[in-house]
């Protein structure tokens, strides 16, 4: 096919070939770039299990994107050929380079890394490759390692989607390069993998496979019964830990393996970072036969944690200096995507726990949620976040049992401090979660009062039913809009039902409501009524949960204008829990609005601290300069915000205003229609336009109340602030006022900005608007909490 055109790619070369296709380099003539062309082998093309295949490789590529994976652009057909678009890599493939002889340990440690981070990202994505092995790997000039060849993979959902059915063809893969256990009828997942890359590390230390020259039959029977030869066996310079790792991957047993690829990539990491963790007796000799003299978890557990320490050089007394940290998302190894939210529970809960340690800084899981797509450096990490310490890990769900595997690491100078394994019952999640805190606090060496003791032990037995409802309830809450609030109020109340002590629940189920509030889906009357029932018995069922005393304070604040006693309870919040950020956000708010910004500014800089990265924290950065009258600096603080999420309606809307107050009308228009687009309302968005383009400013402003009056006709709520504020900027004073006041018998949450937001200037002198502010109770001096 050389020369030849398939569609728009003129072939230039064949790059390689196997059994699931033949793999061309192309120039695309309409991008004017190079490109990879994966066509299906001659003699396959009538074949319909093979196009299928073919097909589903696609679709496992689609759902990858690290800088390790080789990225797919698109799936085409062209002159009765189906085919594969995949970015072209120059360089070797990795059994080429091996085939020179053994690759230097540093380079092994380094492509063993990215390979190791790659291969996490796919599993994490619920994709198996199934044929890992030197001539799937690429090296480009640079040094980047890439996985290529996902035509064998398999997601771990497969059997959902349809196509289970794959496995009934036996053995599918390369046989040198497969786990024990799938020669007895295991289906692949990745703890074969993961034996799979250990066999890629072992040839590119030693230059050699352990089992070479032998006959399929042969190499069966040496797979089944016999351990692979010690690296070093093979090649003496390689070191005892190196040697250690390769072995590890290697355990014929999967559960001795590393948890996860991840775990993997920690591993390597720790070698890479220390070279002196490379020393010594290999640990991995001394852990299997101590295992195999004693047998049992226990003991496994114990001595593994035992040569995780020495392999690395690292002492307790290292782990003196951690004094900020971050845990950052748990991996899920159940292979079931469902299981989720016991990751997700395990990192918020870890988090909460370790908040409560006096003297420690913890960042909140908010700015930790963007690692579980994609993982930096851990000095990187430590940069960003501003922290000592790091604690990561995973999780995996059988049946009623939790297994845990959880690293303390010196994330500064990327040192492995701790590390051990748990294993409990899922009826005792939180016990195992309270477990693992006091460990890592015992590592640490923070000294813990009594009192301290039994808050870090946690709230005991929770039904697990009621805890899973939680975790789910939280995660649908923190995505602040209508499609996450309302199933968090749902899973919150069945939380509720499985669990009636529950004071956790409780006081998710009171942020629901005041969600559901504050963001108009429902009137704030029907929302406070709620809300403040179920805080207050949050509060009665565990007077020391911060969380409690943070929304019974929201709804104090909000809904009820008792500002004081909203203060007292923000204030109770951060006293039980300093590094709970979202009392001191609100608090934060509390603060503007009664126009202390001296201690609002205060409040927030201590958000930010524990929540560098939250999209909350950065909106109300910029509002709190907007109403300090500093438009531009709001928007310097709003422009991080969107960089933060820019897809968020409430980042546009806010800037719209800004804008507005500097008179760039057209800049502000273009993000009041963004706003209206990213809340999917295209027909409103146009609409704007056209009002913009036909009567200016004061059509759009014309055309928006009239929208929101016509909803309120309908039933739908739509707050009568919003209303008010738009005949402010119009200059209709007594049209304002007659919203002002409907907003105030409706307890209007939105009126909180009423002595402080410069949309109310042009009214400030009027009576009626004094009359308001006391009657909202913002015209008194706020007394000291």
């Amino acid at each position: 096919m050389i020369g030849e055109n398939l569609g728009q790619f003129r072939i230039l070369e064949k790059l390689g070939s196997g059994a699931m296709g033949v793999v061309y380099r192309a120039r695309d003539g309409r991008l004017h770039r190079d490109v990879a062309l994966k066509l299906l082998p001659p003699g396959t093309l009538q074949d319909d299990s093979i196009r299928r295949s073919f097909h589903h490789e696609a679709l496992a590529l689609s759902r990858l994107n690290h800088p390790g994976i080789a990225t797919v652009h698109e799936f085409q057909s062209a002159d009765g050929r189906d085919f594969l678009v995949m970015e072209y890599i120059a360089g070797d493939s990795l059994d080429r380079r091996i085939a020179r002889g053994p690759l230097p340990e540093a380079e092994v440690i380094e492509l063993g890394l990215q390979f190791a981070e790659a291969l996490a990202e796919a599993h994490r994505q619920g994709v198996i490759h199934r044929d890992l092995k030197p001539a799937n790997l690429r090296v480009t000039p640079e040094g980047r390692l890439k996985i290529l060849d996902f035509g064998l993979a398999r997601w771990e959902s497969e059997s959902v989607l349809g196509w289970g059915g794959r496995e009934s063809r036996g053995l599918s893969g390369t046989l040198a390069y497969m786990a024990p256990e799938l020669l007895s009828g295991v289906q692949p997942g990745e703890m074969t993998d993961l034996y799979s890359a250990g066999l890629v590390l072992y040839e590119a230390a030693t230059g050699s496979q352990p089992f070479p020259g032998l006959g399929a039959g042969p190499l069966l029977e040496a797979i089944r019964t016999r351990t692979p030869p010690a690296p070093r066996s093979v090649n003496p310079a390689i070191s005892p830990g190196l040697e250690d790792v390769i072995l590890r991957c290697l355990e014929r047993q999967p559960e001795h393996r590393f948890g996860s690829a991840a775990d993997l990539a920690v591993a390597l990491r720790r070698l890479q970072a220390n070279p002196a963790a490379r020393l010594g007796p290999s640990p991995a000799a001394r852990s299997r036969a101590l295992r195999g003299a004693a047998g049992g978890v226990a003991l496994a557990a114990a001595i593994g944690a035992f040569v995780w320490w020495r392999a690395h050089g690292v002492t307790p007394s290292d782990a003196g200096e951690i004094r900020s940290m971050a845990v950052l998302p748990f991996g899920n190894l159940s292979g079931d995507p469902g299981q989720e939210y016991v990751a997700d529970g395990m990192t918020d809960e870890l988090n909460t726990q370790l908040s409560r340690v006096p003297g420690i800084r913890v960042i909140s899981p908010s700015s930790v949620t963007r690692y579980k797509s994609s993982r930096p450096s851990m000095p990187e990490i430590a940069r960003e976040l501003s922290v000592d310490g790091v604690i990561e890990g995973n999780v995996r769900k059988e049946n009623e049992r939790l297994r845990a595997t959880v690293h303390l690491v010196d994330a500064r100078r990327n040192n492995l401090i701790w590390s051990d394994e748990y294993d409990g019952e899922a009826t005792d999640i939180l016990g195992l979660q309270s477990q693992v805190a006091q460990d890592i606090v015992r590592r640490i060496q923070v000294h813990l009062s009594q009192k301290d003791r039994a808050r870090l032990a946690g709230p005991g037995r929770v039904d697990p039913s009621a805890y899973q409802f939680y975790t789910r309830g939280r995660s649908e809450w923190k995505r602040r809009s209508e499609d996450g609030i309302r199933p968090a109020i749902e899973y919150f109340q069945r939380a509720i039902t499985a669990d009636s002590t529950y004071a956790q629940a409780y006081a998710g189920l009171a942020d629901g409501w005041a969600a559901a509030g504050l963001y108009g889906l429902i009137p704030p009357q029907d929302a406070r009524a709620r809300a403040l029932a179920a805080a207050s018995r949050a509060v009665a069922l565990d007077p020391e949960l911060s969380e409690a005393h943070t929304s019974l304070g929201s709804v104090l604040h909000n809904f009820d204008w008792k500002w004081d006693d909203a203060d007292r309870e923000y204030a109770r919040a951060i006293l039980l829990n300093p590094n709970n950020s979202t009392p001191h956000l609100w608090r934060a708010h509390l603060m503007v609005q009664r126009a202390r910004l001296g201690e609002a500014e205060d409040e927030l800089s201590k958000a930010r601290q524990l929540d560098p990265f939250s999209l909350t924290t950065a909106l109300a950065e910029g509002v709190f300069a907007y109403y300090s009258r500093r438009y531009d600096l709001a928007l310097e603080r709003l422009r991080r915000a969107a960089e933060i999420d820019s897809l968020n309606p409430l980042v546009h809307r806010t800037t719209a205003g800004v804008l507005d107050r500097l008179g760039r009308d057209r800049e502000a228009m273009l993000e009041l229609i963004r706003e209206r687009e990213l809340q999917n309302e295209p027909g409103e968005a146009g609409a704007l336009r056209a009002a913009y383009k036909t009567s200016g400013v004061h059509g759009v402003l014309e055309l928006l109340i009239a929208g929101m009056i016509a909803k309120r006709e309908t039933g739908a709520y739509q707050p009568a602030e919003h209303i008010a504020e738009l005949y402010a900027r119009l200059g209709r004073p007594d049209d304002a006022f007659f919203w002002l006041e409907t907003a105030y018998r409706e307890h209007d949450t939105e009126l909180n900005r009423l002595r402080i937001d410069p949309i109310f200037d042009r009214l400030r002198s009027d009576p009626r608007f004094t009359s308001l502010l006391h009657r909202v109770g913002l015209d008194t001096p706020a007394t000291s909490s």
